[in-house]
């Protein structure tokens, strides 16, 4: 009987702790469909009074900046040069723990990063949803679909057969963090391999 009132116990508490998680998520989700800030790391442009985005206007003019450029630049690493000249870096933050995020230069990944933000556009994202946001957008919707149809084209011409996008991995899409951006998987290649089985061949033909 005891172990039995135990077992009833531990149930109920999962059950309660389920309830709560998916209580949390439809308010999370149901928050973001009206356009509020829900959270993570504050974007280069914006500020944050009582929950809201505000825009920087120094740093909006930065953000305004790369996509224009991003348009007639003739490659990335072209573009990362210009920005770093103009001394443009990411977001320099405190956090509602008091830990401060220190600025950085922009590097290829945090590029592509601001680049697809529906955030710049007056949008928030939740998993694969677009919707209005209550904040300005910093890039109007001309020059968002003309770096976002470029971004597309871009990625295009990158995926040859059997590249990494053509594998099947599971839980690709399915994975998203608490500001409802999709997780991606990654894996390398070591060369060394290759080179170290070619060595072991070359000896054992050493031996013979």
């Amino acid at each position: 009987m005891g172990r039995l009132t135990l077992n009833m116990l531990l149930s109920f508490a999962q059950f309660e702790r389920e309830v709560t998680s998916e209580r949390i998520r439809d308010k999370f989700a149901s928050s973001l469909k009206k356009g509020i800030w829900m959270g993570g790391p504050l974007p280069l442009g914006y500020d944050l009074h009582h929950r809201k985005l505000i825009i920087n206007e120094i740093e909006a003019e930065q953000i305004r900046f790369v996509f224009e450029n991003y348009m007639t630049a003739n490659s990335t690493n072209e573009l990362l040069r210009l920005m770093k000249k103009m001394n443009i870096k990411t977001k320099s933050w405190v956090t509602q723990k008091g830990k401060t995020t220190q600025a950085n230069y922009y590097n290829k990944g945090s590029l592509y990063v601001m680049l697809k933000n529906a955030t710049y556009n007056g949008k928030m994202r939740h998993k694969d949803k677009i919707y209005d946001g209550e904040h300005e957008a910093i890039i109007n919707d001309n020059l968002w679909d003309r770096v976002q149809n470029k971004l597309s084209s871009r990625n295009a011409k990158k995926q040859p057969r059997g590249s990494y996008d053509a594998k099947p991995f599971i839980l690709r899409h399915k994975l998203f963090d608490d500001a409802g951006q999709k997780l991606t998987t990654s894996y390398s290649v070591k060369k060394h391999k290759e080179q170290n089985s070619h060595t072991v061949i070359k000896n054992i033909e050493g031996v013979k």
